[in-house]
């Protein structure tokens, strides 16, 4: 029997409520994933910064190095430094994780607007430009990658009150923002994957 492929998902306060969201509803227990072919751990914490990321080494040691690791930092940086700086930030701790820890793949998750009413001034706009240099800056790259989320775009119903988090109820349909944010990382993953497979790493 193949060993579960490992995952490890790295990230700020969508990542710590992700996890909190799947161990209170069992049906996402491991993102959706078979248990036989895929073993998920997640490591989030709340107001994260990538700096903070890089001063924080329990945030990625895993119980086995990951084949893959899912990326969501850099919302709580955007406003704060120039947004070609927090990218290569992200790019470099990208590349730790692959060329220091021994992952063999890295996708970088896109970064998700806020109510601008509850955002600093021009935080949407810092948002977009951080996503198109993480876009270009991983475009050349063999084991980084970048992932657009489907499904957040069309307008800002997917946030709670608060402007920030996503909205969790369940029993919504169609999928509620939670679900959809998992699947996206679901998806990511299980691409990546598959194609290292293919690819025979």
């Amino acid at each position: 029997m193949v060993d579960p492929a490992v995952v490890g998902i790295i990230g700020h306060s969508y990542v710590r409520r992700l996890e909190r969201f799947v161990l209170q509803n069992q049906m996402y227990k491991n993102l959706s994933l078979d248990e036989d072919l895929y073993r998920v751990y997640l490591r989030g914490q709340g107001g994260l910064t990538v700096r903070g990321l890089s001063n924080s080494p329990n945030l990625c040691m895993f119980p086995i190095v990951p084949t893959v690791c899912f990326l969501d930092i850099g919302g709580n940086d955007a406003t704060t430094h120039p947004a070609v700086d927090i990218s290569k930030d992200i790019v470099s701790y990208a590349n730790y994780l692959v060329h220091g820890l021994g992952v063999v793949n890295v996708v970088i998750g896109q970064l998700l607007r806020r109510d601008p009413r509850k955002s600093p001034a021009g935080y949407n706009d810092e948002v977009f430009k951080i996503n198109t240099h993480l876009e270009l800056l991983t475009s050349g790259l063999l084991h980084v990658h970048f992932w657009k989320h489907r499904g957040f775009w069309a307008d800002l119903s997917y946030l709670g009150r608060d402007g920030v988090y996503l909205r969790e109820e369940t029993g919504a349909n169609p999928p509620i923002p939670m679900v959809k944010y998992m699947r996206n990382i679901k998806y990511a993953v299980h691409h990546r994957i598959q194609k290292l497979k293919a690819s025979n790493y």
